[in-house]
C-alpha cells in the first residue's frame, strides 16, 4: 500500500476517533454528489426522490398525493421548497449517524431521520 493510501486510512480513523461517535455534518460536495445523482430517501412518514435537475418529489405513506418541489445545497445545508402544497423553503443541516442520516434544524434538533436507498 502506498504511503498516501495509508495517510488516508489514518486520517479516516483519526476523524472517527476524534468525533467520539458523534454525528458529523455531511460536506457540500458529498451532498451534491448524493442528491444530484438521484437519491431515494426513506423516512418514517414516506419517501422522497431527488432528481439531477434539482427537482424533488415526496410521497407520504397512506396518501395517493405526490408533492413536488425543488432542492439546492447551500452552505452545508439541503434546502427544499415545496410547490404543492406551497411552503417556504426549508434549509437543514444533514448529518450521518451510523448507517442513517438526520436533517437538523439550526438549533441542532432533529427534524427528520432517514435512510438512503
Amino acid at each position: 500500500m502506498k504511503v498516501s493510501s495509508w495517510c488516508g486510512v489514518v486520517a479516516a480513523v483519526a476523524l472517527a476517533a476524534c468525533s467520539g461517535g458523534q454525528p458529523v455534518p455531511v460536506a457540500d460536495a458529498d451532498l451534491q454528489s448524493t442528491f444530484g445523482n438521484g437519491a431515494q430517501v426513506q423516512f418514517d412518514k414516506g419517501s422522497m426522490t431527488f432528481f439531477g435537475d434539482k427537482t424533488v418529489s415526496r410521497e407520504m405513506t397512506g396518501s395517493a398525493q405526490i408533492d413536488d418541489g425543488t432542492w439546492r445545497i447551500d452552505g452545508g445545508k439541503l434546502c427544499i421548497a415545496w410547490k404543492s402544497p406551497a411552503a417556504p423553503e426549508s434549509c437543514l443541516t444533514q448529518v450521518r449517524v451510523g448507517s442513517k442520516y438526520e436533517a437538523r434544524n439550526d438549533d441542532g434538533t432533529v427534524a427528520m431521520s432517514y435512510t438512503l436507498n
